[in-house]
């Protein structure tokens, strides 16, 4: 600092590429003001010279060009086969609906993106309906990020503004993605996305292969058309996601909406029985860790992943076990409200992993370990004990004698969007893990690549952006995907958020930075 503080010519300082990925970051998560009163107290890049790094490649929507080719890049250097395969994960961010003109290029940014066909087809439906057939504009950004199952890379490789996105409009957009990436070497497993009806929808539109053979009736998998020999492509719904799904179904079970009345084996499994055994264990030294919080659920607390797991826990199934008999539960069902918890966590632990690289918290729970053998005991567990509990129940609530309709049938197990998922992810994830380590010869195969929390993180970056916690409009999230695109492993996800923060190492990369150079007028 005291040789920079030195220089009498700002513009004569060489700064280290990492060094510029640090400022970009810090700038990107404050305003204008707050970077230079940073500067009072450290010697960082001005603003001038951060612009000519930041503007060298123009932000746009659709594939990221200079995303794809960092990857190729930086995927190179490997040599072993398993490190050229990506997890796919995708999904949408809501964005402020503002229509801006690029000053420089005089795009108007703002507007949903869409094809020629998918024009014609509105214009169409416009002219039949007797409606204004004006471009919609845009209310959300799908965002495809590119994680590497073995290898440490990550990267956003497409951006698409849209509106009331379809089915069909996904599938285009994905293909398109998985032909680029495929087109340079980069390999496609598995596509991630949480359990939204128009993303089932998308699954269903492909042919399925059953690389397992366990005949599902859930399309699970597909020829991978876009590469270059016969491999499959897995499909997956984020097990997080997955997780809060099964727990508002409890939740709705006797309590709150009440739009469910679980039932098994002769028992109910009824919300009330947990907010029971919350009153039980007033003090705070109770084995469990629910409170309030996870009791009393809001529209916001239902998104909280933290939530969901510590209800669902094995400290919560194992306090039930112990209280069965306090005088607050004597009437409650837990002997099956017990088991499906315990299932619940197990098949979580297997599905989602642990991402500790120390393995800290592996020391007591071997189902988070990496995966190392295809014979794992773990494939078994989940297509026999976890998936084979729930078509069990199936098949319980199908012999329950009385006069039930099936609507009312239905509503004595999980929602069908959560009997979907859970096999869609199952099968997906045992054969994506089983064809890395048996097709690919990886040594371990960790669990936490196979979520969405990268992508969660990575919005997390964009909406805290410029220093305030709000949504972006369409040119403002491109700008700063250009911006966390080149900050790269400098730009760290946030600890406060929605997903686990792994404690990865952090290694500086000091591969010097593409620059937008200025041309002196004569």
């Amino acid at each position: 600092m005291k040789a920079l503080s030195c220089q009498k010519k700002p513009s004569s300082i060489r700064w280290n590429p990492f060094l510029i990925k640090i400022a970009i970051h810090l700038r990107m998560k404050t305003t204008s003001q707050g970077y230079k009163y940073i500067q009072n107290f450290i010697k960082l890049p001005s603003e001038r010279t951060l612009y000519d790094y930041t503007h060298a490649v123009q932000s746009k929507e659709g594939i990221q060009d200079a995303a794809v080719a960092d990857l190729v890049h930086k995927s190179s250097s490997y040599k072993e086969e398993h490190l050229k395969y990506f997890n796919l994960e995708f999904d949408e961010m809501h964005i402020r609906q503002d229509i801006v003109i690029n000053k420089k290029t005089g795009e108007i940014i703002g507007y949903a993106n869409l094809r020629q066909v998918e024009k014609d087809l509105a214009d169409i439906e416009a002219e039949i309906s007797k409606t204004d057939s004006a471009h919609p504009v845009a209310k959300t950004v799908l965002v495809y990020l590119a994680q590497g199952v073995t290898n440490p890379l990550l990267s956003a490789v497409g951006i698409y503004p849209s509106r009331d996105l379809s089915a069909g409009q996904l599938f285009s957009r994905t293909w398109d993605i998985v032909y680029t990436l495929e087109s340079c070497g980069l390999k496609v497993l598995c596509l991630i996305c949480d359990g939204a009806s128009i993303n089932k929808k998308f699954f269903s539109m492909h042919p399925a292969i059953d690389p397992l053979s366990v005949k599902s009736q859930f399309t699970y998998a597909t020829k991978n058309l876009a590469a270059a020999e016969d491999r499959p492509l897995f499909f997956m719904v984020d097990p997080p996601h997955l997780l809060k799904t099964i727990r508002n179904c409890l939740a709705n079970s006797y309590s709150h909406k009440k739009s469910r009345k679980m039932w098994k084996n002769g028992e109910d499994l009824s919300w009330v029985t947990i907010e029971k055994l919350y009153a039980a264990s007033p003090h705070k030294f109770a084995s469990h860790n629910l409170t309030r919080a996870h009791i009393k659920l809001t529209p916001f607390s239902c998104m909280k992943v933290i939530l969901a797991t510590q209800t669902m826990s094995n400290s919560v199934s194992r306090d039930l076990r112990e209280k069965r008999d306090h005088p607050t539960l004597t009437n409650c069902d837990t002997t099956e409200l017990i088991k499906f918890i315990k299932i619940v966590n197990d098949g979580f632990d297997c599905l989602n992993g642990s991402g500790d690289i120390q393995g800290k918290r592996n020391k007591y729970n071997n189902l988070l370990l990496p995966y190392t053998d295809v014979n794992d005991e773990r494939f078994k567990w989940l297509q026999e004990e976890y998936l084979g509990f729930f078509q069990d129940w199936k098949k319980s609530i199908e012999q329950r004698k009385g006069k039930f309709s099936a609507d009312a049938r239905e509503k004595m197990c999980v929602s069908h969007q959560a009997y979907e998922s859970m096999h869609i992810t199952s099968y997906g994830f045992i054969g994506a893990v089983t064809f890395m380590l048996r097709e690919a010869h990886a040594p371990s195969v960790d669990a936490k690549r196979f979520n969405q929390d990268k992508l969660e993180q990575y919005f997390g970056n964009m909406r805290m952006s410029g220093g305030g916690s709000r949504n972006p409009n369409s040119q403002e999230f491109r700008n700063r995907a250009n911006l966390v695109r080149i900050a790269d492993n400098a730009a760290r996800p946030i600890t406060t958020g929605n997903t686990t923060v792994e404690q990865e190492e952090w290694i500086p990369d000091q591969t010097p930075l593409q620059k937008f150079f200025r041309t002196r007028k004569q």
